[in-house]
C-alpha cells in the first residue's frame, strides 16, 4: 500500500449565519454548466448483495451499516486494494482509500468508523462531490447553506446537510454557490435515543510539556465546533478541575510528525488554551467543559485510601450473569460516595473478548459490556497491539461525572497506536450506554 500525502478536508464547521437559497437576490450557479454526466446506468439486476463491490451499487442502507463495522470488517468487504492518505484537518487523519467505491474511511482508535469522504466516484441518489449546491440539492432537495470555517476561523468555509436513514451527508465548499464541494460522511441520529445522546458534548485536548497550555483535540461527536473555542474548564484524572481561557488558533507546522503529545504540542493544529493559576499534568488527556456544562456537572473525587478487592462473592455474581468464567478482576476506581468501578476481563472463548465495566454500590451493580474479536493473527483484540489481553494498567478513568440522574465515567484506553477515551453512562434501572468520544494518536516516532 503507498501512503499519499493526500489532503482531504473533513470541515470543522461552525454554525453560524444561515442562507435559504430560495431567498437569495441572486440564483447561485444557475448558470453554470452541469460538471458530471449524471446519467448512470441501471445495474441493479447484476448484484444482489453487497459482496459484488460496485460504486452504484452502495445505497445509504449500505453506509448506515458501514457505521457498525470495523476496520477488519470493512477490509475484508471491500478487499486488500486501499491507499492511506491522510484526510481531515490537515491532512492529520489516516484515511483508507478504497478506489473500487470511491469511498475513504477513517477509523477511530476502536476501528470503528469516525467518518467517511464520498470522492466523485460516489454518490447519494445522484449527488456527488465536486458538484455546487444547486446541482445538489437538485437531486437530495432543499438545504439552508450554513457558513463557518475550515481549520482556522478566517477561512471561510460552506456547508448544506442532509439526514438520509441514519447517516449525515455534508457537502463543503469555500465558494457561496458550493463550486467544487466536497462530501463528508457521518454518523447521524440514531433511529432510538439513547443516554449518550441526551448527554451534553464536552472536548477534549491534551496539556504541554510544562502543563501551561492545553490544545483541543477535533470531535466528530461535536455538531457545532464553535464550541471549540468557548470551554471555560477543563478536568483531569481524580476530578482535578481548573480554569481555561481561549489564547490562539495554531496553524500546523510542517515540521509536525502527527502525533498528539507534549513533545509535538508546539506543532500540531488546534485551539489553544491557557491554564489560569495553575497547572495541568505535563501530557495529559483533559476533558474540556462550557460553563454552562461545568456548572450543571458534579465532578466525583476518588477515596485515596487504600484500595479494596473484588471478592470471590462479587465475581460469583458475574459469573453467574456472563456465563464466563473471569480471568482477571479489579477495583479501578473507589469514591467517597460509596460506590466502585470495576473491570473485569473474562476468560476468551476461541476469538471471542469481553469485558466489563462494573458499577456497584450499596443498591446493587450495573455493567457495560466490551465485546470484541481477536483478529486472525492474534495482534489486535479490544485495541490495536492488545493481543486479546486486557492488563490493569492499560486502562483507566479519566474522570467520573454525575448530571442529573446519569452518572458518566470517563474510561481511557491505551493501545500501541495511543490513547481513547469512552463514555459510559449509567442510570438506574437502565441498560448502561458507551461511545468513544475522543482519541490520540501518540505512535513512537
Amino acid at each position: 500500500m503507498k501512503k499519499l500525502s493526500v489532503f482531504i478536508a473533513i470541515i470543522l464547521m461552525l454554525l453560524g449565519c444561515s442562507h435559504n437559497p430560495s431567498s437569495e437576490p441572486t440564483d447561485i450557479g444557475q448558470s453554470a454548466p452541469p460538471a458530471f454526466d449524471l446519467t448512470t446506468p441501471d445495474r441493479s439486476a447484476d448484484v444482489d448483495t453487497l459482496d459484488v463491490i460496485d460504486t452504484y451499487v452502495i445505497t445509504e442502507n449500505d453506509i448506515d451499516s458501514f457505521f457498525d463495522m470495523t476496520r477488519i470488517e470493512i477490509i475484508e468487504l471491500f478487499g486488500e486494494e486501499y491507499e492511506l492518505i491522510g484526510v481531515g484537518a490537515e491532512g492529520s487523519f489516516e484515511g483508507h482509500y478504497f478506489e473500487s467505491v470511491g469511498l475513504i474511511f477513517s477509523f477511530e482508535y476502536d476501528d470503528t468508523i469516525g467518518f467517511i469522504v464520498g470522492t466523485e466516484d460516489f454518490q447519494i441518489r445522484g449527488a456527488r462531490a465536486r458538484m455546487n449546491f444547486l446541482q445538489i440539492q437538485e437531486f437530495l432537495g432543499d438545504a439552508k447553506i450554513i457558513e463557518g470555517w475550515w481549520e482556522t476561523p478566517d477561512n471561510i468555509a460552506y456547508s448544506i446537510e442532509y439526514l438520509i436513514e441514519k447517516s449525515k451527508y455534508k457537502f463543503v465548499s469555500f465558494e457561496l454557490d458550493g463550486s467544487d464541494s466536497m462530501l463528508h460522511i457521518l454518523r447521524g441520529n440514531r433511529s432510538e435515543t439513547s443516554q449518550m445522546d441526551e448527554l451534553p458534548q464536552m472536548g477534549f485536548g491534551y496539556a504541554n510539556i510544562d502543563g501551561t497550555k492545553i490544545i483541543v483535540l477535533y470531535s466528530h461527536e461535536i455538531e457545532d465546533n464553535s464550541s471549540l473555542v468557548h470551554f471555560r474548564y477543563a478536568l483531569g484524572e481524580n476530578g482535578k478541575s481548573f480554569e481555561i481561557e481561549f489564547d490562539i488558533y495554531q496553524e500546523r507546522n510542517p515540521a509536525s510528525n502527527n502525533r498528539q503529545t507534549m513533545w509535538n504540542f508546539n506543532n500540531e493544529p488546534g485551539c489553544v488554551y491557557s491554564v489560569i493559576n495553575n497547572i495541568a499534568v505535563p501530557n495529559e488527556t483533559l476533558m474540556l467543559l462550557t460553563e454552562e456544562q461545568f456548572n450543571k456537572t458534579t465532578v466525583f473525587q476518588e477515596d485515596n485510601s487504600e484500595r479494596g478487592i473484588v471478592t470471590n462473592e462479587m465475581n460469583g455474581k458475574y459469573v453467574d450473569i456472563s456465563n464466563r468464567k473471569i480471568k482477571n478482576s479489579w477495583i479501578i476506581s473507589e469514591y467517597s460516595n460509596g460506590f466502585q468501578l470495576i473491570m473485569i476481563e473474562f476468560e476468551r472463548i476461541n476469538d471471542d473478548l469481553l469485558a466489563w465495566l462494573v458499577l456497584e454500590d450499596s443498591d446493587g451493580f450495573s455493567y457495560c459490556e466490551f465485546p470484541a474479536t481477536l483478529d486472525d493473527v492474534g495482534y489486535v483484540g479490544w485495541r490495536m497491539g492488545d493481543r486479546g489481553e486486557l492488563h490493569e494498567d492499560w486502562v483507566y478513568i479519566l474522570t467520573t461525572t454525575q448530571i442529573d440522574e446519569t452518572i458518566i465515567v470517563y474510561l481511557g484506553w491505551y493501545s500501541e497506536e495511543g490513547v481513547g477515551i469512552d463514555a459510559i453512562s449509567f442510570r438506574k434501572n437502565e441498560i448502561p450506554s458507551e461511545k468513544a468520544v475522543a482519541g490520540r494518536y501518540t505512535y513512537p516516532v
